[in-house]
Formats: structure tokens, sequence, C-alpha cells
């Protein structure tokens, strides 16, 4: 799944704060505060704490959603 962000008014190499939400594989939601920064055509650079529920839900699940002040983005990670 390939998304341009700059068409959302994301500009590369610069800082976004964001929540991200994420499900456990039980069904418990979390939400949690962090940046990104775009490095264009799909990437992003994130730094999400190590023993955070936000992490281990991502790896579990492989899905989260960003949301920003701009856009929500849903994204299943890359297997």
């Amino acid at each position: 799944m390939k998304y341009d962000l700059s068409k959302v008014g994301v500009e590369k190499d610069l800082q976004y704060e964001c929540i991200t939400t994420t499900m456990s594989k039980d069904g418990v939601k979390n939400a949690g505060a962090f940046a990104f920064i775009y490095l264009g055509e799909d990437k992003v650079h994130c730094h999400i704490f190590e023993g955070s529920k936000t992490l281990k839900n991502i790896l579990d699940t492989n899905e989260y959603v960003l949301t920003s002040h701009r856009t929500r983005w849903f994204s299943p990670m890359p297997h």
C-alpha cells in the first residue's frame, strides 16, 4: 500500500505530532502520542518507546492508525 503524504499537505523532512491508535489482539484499544518525520514517497520515521502498549500492539497485530491535525492514515505494516 503506497501513500503520497504530500498530497494531504505533509511536507518532506518536517516533524509532525500525531496520535497513534492501536488495538491489542484481545481488542483492548490504546492511544499514544509521538512525532514522525515524512521521508518522502510512502516512508515515515517515528520513534515509539520500547515497552509501550502502542509498540506491543503494533508488533502483535501489524496495524495502527495515525491521526494528525490534517488527516488520518490507516497503515497495515508490511509483512
